[in-house]
């Protein structure tokens, strides 16, 4: 009987033993991580510029002129523009895109809505990722909804 568990004690041992050396040599097989390599980021350069807003309301047109940098945004100028007290606006932003709501507390009726236009473009829905061009003039009134 003892004779029958030592046998077995060491054909377990001998099975254990093959079987963690299997494994360690197909981890050992396996393939490397790849090394991240960091691209190198490629920076614009930011130079001042001039841009205007011309905020049509219909019978009169205001120009507003302001000092931005080359990397700014649409929705930077609008900002500026309301620090400066010459907006009053409010924006709803969603997943596709930034909507303008009111533009000194004037809300467009149904079947309207306020535009940022650039070369009779309009850009309203992009304007976080649009840069400002220089001398560029952005238009501000409201158009038909299609």
């Amino acid at each position: 009987m003892m004779r029958k568990r030592k046998l077995t004690f060491i054909i377990t041992y001998t099975v254990l033993l093959l079987l963690t050396f299997l494994y360690v040599r197909s981890v050992i097989n396996q393939e490397r991580v790849q090394i991240y390599k960091e691209k190198k980021r490629v920076t614009k350069e930011t130079y001042p510029i001039s841009v205007s807003l011309i905020l049509s309301s219909g019978s009169k047109d205001i120009v507003y002129t302001k000092e931005m940098k080359s990397d700014d945004n649409v929705k930077k100028l609008l900002k500026e523009m309301r620090e400066d007290g010459n907006l009053i606006y409010e924006l709803n932003e969603y997943t596709y895109g930034t909507e303008i709501i009111s533009i000194n507390r004037v809300v467009p009726r149904n079947g309207y809505k306020w535009a940022i236009l650039l070369n009779n473009k309009d850009i309203t829905l992009n304007m976080e990722e649009i840069d400002l061009i220089k001398n560029g003039s952005y238009i501000l009134k409201i158009v038909e909804t299609k």
